[in-house]
C-alpha cells in the first residue's frame, strides 16, 4: 500500500502529501486509525488532502524536529514506542505503539512542544500526520475531546499494565509476561510458533520489564534452552506459549 501512496507522492523525499490524485489507498490507511475508523468516506478523503504519510526507518524518530506541535501522528505499518526522558537523560519505555494507534495529539488550545517524550520506530514504519483542527472540524469540538479521551484512557491502560510489568513477580515471570502480550500485539505465524513481528534488542525489553540487560540475557536464554522459544533473524518466535502461560503463574 505504500507503493500506491508514492504514486501521489510530492517532490519532497521521503514525505508523501495528498493532492486532486489521492486514491483508495490514502482513505484506507486513514480508515486503520482508531480516532477516524468511524468517518464516512467523504470525511475521510477530506482529511487525506491534509494528510502527510511518511516512511521512517527502523530506530528513527517517528516524529522530525520541524513537525509542527498542532499534528496529530498516528501509525498505519510498522511499529514505535514512546519514551518518556528524565532530567539525568535516562530513557524510560512508556509503551508500545501498533498499526492503527494514535501516539500524539494536541489537546484543543494546547500547542506547546513536550521536549520530555521521545517516538522511536521499532520497524520501517509509514508515519501519518494531520492537523488537529482539520479534525476537529470534520469530528466536532464534543466529539474531538472525546476521543482524545479515549484515547488518553487507552494510555492509562498501558501505563498500568507496564508498573504491573515492572512490580509484580520474578524476572521470569515479568519476562514472560511480557512476551505473550507481545506474541498476542504483534503475532505472525511461522511453521514453528508465533513470531513477535517487532524487532526488540534485548535492553528494550529489559526497559519494559524494569531488569537490567544482562538479567534479560540470562533469563531468555534459560527460555531457549526449555525450548520455550527461539530467535530467527533476530525476531522471537514462541513455540511454547502454555509453558510460558505457567510461567506466569509462578
Amino acid at each position: 500500500m505504500y507503493e500506491q501512496l508514492r504514486d501521489v507522492a510530492n517532490d519532497t523525499p521521503g514525505v508523501m502529501t495528498m493532492g486532486a490524485a489521492r486514491d483508495d489507498a490514502a482513505c484506507a490507511f486513514l480508515r486503520q486509525v482508531d480516532l477516524l475508523r468511524t468517518l464516512s468516506p467523504a470525511d475521510l478523503h477530506h482529511l487525506a488532502s491534509a494528510t502527510r504519510f511518511q516512511r521512517v526507518e527502523n530506530r528513527a524518530a517517528l516524529v522530525a524536529d520541524d513537525v509542527a506541535p498542532e499534528c496529530i501522528h498516528f501509525v498505519t505499518q510498522g511499529a514505535g514506542k514512546v519514551s518518556r526522558i528524565d532530567i539525568n537523560g535516562r530513557e524510560t519505555l512508556m509503551y508500545l505503539v501498533k498499526p492503527g494507534e494514535v501516539f500524539e495529539a494536541p489537546l484543543p488550545g494546547r500547542r506547546e512542544v513536550d521536549d520530555t517524550t521521545k517516538f522511536t520506530a521499532l520497524a520501517t514504519s509509514t508515519v501519518g500526520r494531520v492537523p488537529a483542527h482539520s479534525v476537529e472540524r470534520v469530528l466536532g469540538n464534543a466529539k474531538y475531546v472525546a476521543a482524545l479521551g479515549q484515547i488518553m484512557s487507552k494510555r492509562l491502560r498501558k501505563a498500568e499494565e507496564r508498573l504491573d510489568d515492572m512490580t509484580n513477580g520474578s524476572v521470569s515471570c515479568r519476562t514472560a509476561r511480557v512476551l505473550l502480550r507481545l506474541c498476542n500485539e504483534f503475532p505472525r505465524a511461522l511453521h514453528c510458533g508465533t513470531k513477535v513481528d517487532l524487532l526488540l534488542t534485548q535492553q528494550d525489553l529489559a526497559g519494559i520489564i524494569g531488569a537490567t540487560r544482562e538479567y534479560m540475557n540470562a533469563t531468555l536464554s534459560a527460555f531457549r534452552r526449555e525450548g520455550w522459544l527461539d530467535v530467527h533473524d533476530r525476531y522471537m518466535c514462541i513455540h511454547e506459549p502454555n509453558q510460558l502461560s505457567e510461567q506466569v503463574l509462578c
